[in-house]
């Protein structure tokens, strides 16, 4: 697990490598701490990485099974969800790891008990419980969850990576770009940008 300070320290170590000073200067003379300005783009610099990192998972967050979890049909859609990485019901055979829309041909299937999949072949849309809730649903339901691993957008409490995993170097060299960006100093943030995308597992 890397915190946000240990996030923040990385992209300061960084900046401070091209001489920045702690405090930076807005044309309007307003004047905020470097870790601010950080802080408000680490959120931007993680989408980013996550948007263009197709080969790991970059935040892995979990979902804990329910107490009542002997016969799952659905889950709840976490606040911070931004890609499915791996669901699983004790019935099932494999792991399921793609996630179906609503207007996908295969939800289609699963709402007919005819062509409903198996436990050979688990399906999980994104959808709607009873309820109206954004939840995962789950064909075939009916079993305890067993697991649910997803991707999770950042929200300030860091990134499940440990702090040396070249990805964290990735998302920090990106928050560095974006804070030159915000200073208007294109060619240091295209230069963090680019060594950013170069730390990126293709």
């Amino acid at each position: 697990m890397t915190t946000q300070q240990q996030l923040i320290n990385k992209v300061k170590a960084i900046m401070n490598e091209k001489g920045e000073e702690q405090t930076l200067t807005l044309l309007s003379e307003d004047t905020l701490n470097l870790e601010d300005y950080i802080k408000v783009v680490l959120a931007d610099a993680v989408s980013f990485v996550q948007s263009n990192c197709t080969a790991r998972c970059v935040n892995k967050k979990s979902i804990i099974p329910p107490e009542n979890n002997s016969a799952i049909s659905s889950i709840g859609v976490p606040s911070d969800f931004v890609s499915l990485v791996a669901v699983k019901l004790s019935s099932w055979k494999r792991t399921c790891v793609l996630l179906h829309s609503l207007e996908s041909e295969e939800y289609k299937r699963q709402c007919n008990q005819y062509t409903q999949s198996g436990n050979n072949q688990p399906v999980c849309v994104l959808g709607f419980d009873n309820t109206g809730s954004r939840s995962f649903l789950l064909y075939p339901s009916g079993s305890a969850l067993n697991y649910l691993v997803y991707e999770g957008a950042y929200d300030g409490n860091g990134i499940s990576l440990d702090e040396s995993d070249p990805i964290i170097a990735a998302i920090c060299y990106k928050a560095a770009s974006l804070v030159y960006s915000i200073f208007e100093n294109k060619n240091t943030a295209q230069l963090m940008h680019e060594i950013g995308i170069s730390y990126i597992p293709k």
